[in-house]
């Protein structure tokens, strides 16, 4: 397997303990006990930081290279950059409406769950996809050389959350994720 497949479904691991530790939140919000708008914040500016920033244009760059061998396996793909610009655009929603409750606007607790619950259940299906059918195509499809044209040309940053150097503005999230699914944790 390429480095940059082991990266992209990296990230995609790691995106899905966040999503865990968001439907945790709403669960909280669910139950109208206090939210932690603070954590809930963190986990929506990493997704459109990171993801939208980083590992959506490195698919794209996949797929642009598995249309070039498998067209058919490309078309089922589908239009991947609409399908990032949407997960852009609801997560910007998303975190635009969590920031307004964080900041004491009057935002209703039935909006901030819908909210919340349509954009994971976007992102877990996105992420289905890509992991089910996506992913394996490329893998099967490309060629050595396909993978290092990619891996040259890609220039990443380190995550800021589960990169060696984490950022400190994500400290608090990323502690709070090691610690919610570490060992003792996840029975």
């Amino acid at each position: 397997m390429s480095a940059i497949l082991r990266l992209l479904q990296r990230d995609h691991t790691n995106i899905s303990r966040l999503l865990r530790v968001l439907e945790g939140q709403l669960a909280v919000l669910e139950a109208s006990d206090p939210v932690d708008y603070d954590l809930i914040v963190d986990i929506l500016d990493y997704c459109r930081s990171f993801p939208d920033r980083y590992h959506h244009p490195l698919e794209d760059r996949v797929l642009e290279a598995l249309r070039s061998r498998d067209s058919d396996a490309a078309a089922r793909v589908g239009d991947l950059a609409a399908q990032h610009a949407t997960l852009a655009a609801e997560t910007t929603a998303a975190l635009s409406l969590f920031l307004d409750a964080r900041g004491g606007t009057e935002v209703s607790r039935d909006e901030l769950i819908r909210t919340g619950r349509e954009f994971l259940a976007h992102y877990h299906q996105h992420i289905e996809v890509e992991d089910g059918f996506f992913f394996p195509a490329a893998e099967k499809a490309l060629r050595e050389t396909d993978w290092q044209d990619i891996e040259n040309a890609w220039v990443g940053p380190v995550d800021p959350v589960f990169g060696d150097r984490e950022e400190e503005h994500y400290r608090r999230l990323r502690r709070e994720v090691l610690t919610q699914h570490s060992p003792a944790n996840t029975a």
